[in-house]
């Protein structure tokens, strides 16, 4: 119902394509100036964020946060939570972003992301949702 949407390209609002689409909107809606800055260095965002929301963020965060996620996906009946995630871990880390000048450097920014907690990080910006 949910993961096939992953590995198809379709016009569907919630296939990977519209789910790339719907994170691009919120990270250029909500934090411009890393918008910008990450095109300034010829880094995609999308690239850079792409094979998290694929995979559903499997292998990217502990068990028991992965299940709270997919749990998320199945009481909102929707994969838009992968799209919303995404963002906010670049907001979350956007300070050190700001400051790096190449792929490499943002790739070393988000290499782990077992220190923001999910949990926590998917509570607060789902309580400001209103302003996704």
């Amino acid at each position: 119902r949910f993961w096939f949407r992953l590995t198809q390209i379709s016009s569907h609002p919630q296939s990977i394509m519209g789910l790339c689409a719907l994170f691009e909107n919120i990270l250029q809606k909500h934090e411009p100036e890393l918008w910008t800055h990450l095109l300034s260095i010829d880094v995609q965002p999308t690239k850079v964020v792409f094979r998290w929301i694929m995979k559903a963020f499997s292998g990217y965060f502990p068990p028991t946060q992965l299940l709270y996620l997919w749990d998320l996906i199945i009481a909102y009946d929707s994969m838009e939570i992968l799209s919303v995630l995404a963002a906010s871990i670049l907001s979350f880390r956007k300070e050190n972003l700001l400051r790096v000048i190449n792929m490499t450097g943002v790739e070393a920014v988000l290499g782990d992301l077992t220190s923001p907690n999910l949990v926590s990080l998917l509570q607060l910006t789902l309580s400001h949702r209103d302003q996704v």
